[in-house]
């Protein structure tokens, strides 16, 4: 391996550790607009996003669960840091074939202590079904509390959301190619042309959903808001069965 491709992969490692998880270019909102947006909290830290799919359950994404301690959800709140309802979270089941790599099988189910009680901030998003398909320029809402710049590092004490655009996939894959990242069938890629709207820090494991339909989970992307890589989404839809045989749901 060349040097230059030994920087190259250390350059996207460190990207991935600061760009995972934060809404560029949107509004602010209130959680009644998206109730099933919970965060996801290690010793009452928020460190990512996710979504509720039942009383008991919610899905985020493996990445976020890689460090011991203990871990909470947060439901219910328009705010970061304060609000809504926290539950202990009992169980972190990760996709049996997930490895290290960071960018395969990049889902969680998270299983709680207790149920959550449902009201108008907090619902469960629907889930698409084994063969929906992710069709390129489709437009998609993703949400979450991460940074609104890609200088920052604290997040958003605001939840926010924004409209972003799927991509094409065999465009997206020939865009990480350089960097040795595959892009394959159980994830599709969403951005903006001019690279105004992506999901960055705090946001991994937030919903891309449309028409309340749950079809992404962030995963990771290379720089926020960067036009020419945008941001890579778990398909939900390849882990229909996981999911179903998990939780019943």
């Amino acid at each position: 391996m060349s040097m230059l491709h030994v920087l190259l992969i250390l350059v996207v490692l460190v990207t991935f550790t600061t760009c995972l998880e934060r809404i560029v270019g949107g509004n602010q909102v209130e959680i009644m607009r998206v109730p099933y947006q919970i965060s996801v909290l290690q010793d009452l830290q928020s460190i990512c996003g996710g979504a509720l799919i039942g009383l008991r359950y919610a899905l985020s994404a493996a990445h976020c669960f890689h460090t011991p301690g203990m871990y909470r959800i947060r439901a219910g709140s328009s705010l970061k840091d304060s609000g809504g309802e926290i539950v202990n979270i009992r169980k972190v089941l990760l996709h049996p074939k997930r490895t290290t790599r960071l960018y395969e099988y990049d889902i969680a189910i998270l299983e709680l202590e207790r149920p959550v009680k449902f009201k108008s901030t907090i619902q469960p998003v629907q889930l698409p079904d084994n063969d929906a398909l992710i069709v390129p320029g489709i437009n998609g809402m993703i949400s979450g509390f991460g940074d609104t710049y890609t200088a920052e590092n604290t997040g958003s004490r605001v939840l926010r959301v924004a409209q972003v655009s799927v991509q094409n996939l065999k465009s997206c894959e020939k865009s990480y190619s350089l960097y040795g990242i595959p892009i394959t069938s159980s994830v599709f890629c969403a951005g903006s042309p001019q690279g105004t709207k992506d999901s960055c820090q705090g946001d991994s494991g937030g919903p891309f959903v449309i028409d309340n339909v749950l079809y992404g989970l962030v995963s990771f992307g290379l720089q926020c808001g960067d036009p020419e890589h945008p941001g890579v989404y778990t398909n939900v839809a390849v882990f229909r069965d996981f999911i179903r045989i998990n939780t019943g749901i």
